[in-house]
């Protein structure tokens, strides 16, 4: 069998934000690392890294979920609690940004103000259940 070439269909993937801290020394240089691969081995018009590079150097780092732009808060709006608690197990904390920082959201029609206090109480639930 063909070995499949992900590298077309990964340079055409819309991203998710990420927050990536350094545990400690060697963290640093891990995030060094990612931070080079994401702007020359996985450089499609704009710096990205796999779950895999993450992955990989996860011990010495903290992944966090993002903030408007990320996986968790994308998965809250359009996903079950089933598939949201589950992605949530991949990050080290979840990010819950002040109520302002989604104000574009509802002043573009995106979603209503009673779904943006939804999203946030469910962060609260979840936080306090995790």
């Amino acid at each position: 069998m063909e070995k499949i070439n992900y590298e077309p269909i990964f340079a055409k993937l819309f991203g998710n934000q990420t927050t990536v801290i350094a545990k400690n020394e060697q963290g640093l240089k891990d995030l060094f690392s990612l931070v080079s691969l994401s702007h020359t081995k996985y450089f499609y018009s704009s710096p990205k890294i796999t779950i895999a590079a993450l992955q990989e150097m996860r011990a010495n780092v903290f992944i966090g979920s993002g903030c408007v732009n990320g996986e968790v808060f994308e998965f809250t709006r359009n996903r079950s609690q089933q598939e949201l608690e589950a992605i949530m197990q991949f990050y080290d904390y979840i990010e819950v940004q002040p109520l302002s920082v989604y104000n574009h959201l509802v002043e573009s029609g995106e979603m209503t103000v009673e779904h943006l206090m939804r999203i946030v109480k469910n962060f609260n639930f979840l936080e306090n259940s995790w």
